[in-house]
């Protein structure tokens, strides 16, 4: 299955047709964190993996400070 993307114009297009032509239509806009709360996002799984960490001892500070950084070095400390 492969997911159409579209630009912005063409979307607000089938919207306005969509909602034209019944009542009772509705859409969904999804994107990151349409599974949010039951499937928890980065940062809150890198509080854990940081808390867990802590608790054993192991207090090194990641290197970098981006959100790449500091969720792959917590991440990895838990693994």
């Amino acid at each position: 299955m492969s997911i159409k993307k579209l630009s912005l114009q063409a979307a607000l297009s089938h919207i306005k047709q969509t909602n034209q032509s019944s009542r009772n239509s509705f859409f969904f806009f999804v994107g990151a964190g349409i599974s949010h709360p039951p499937v928890k996002l980065a940062r809150d799984i890198e509080k854990e993996c940081r808390r867990h960490a802590r608790k054993e001892g192991r207090t090194a500070e990641p290197i970098g400070n981006s959100p790449i950084d500091t969720y792959s070095h917590w991440k990895m400390v838990r693994s």
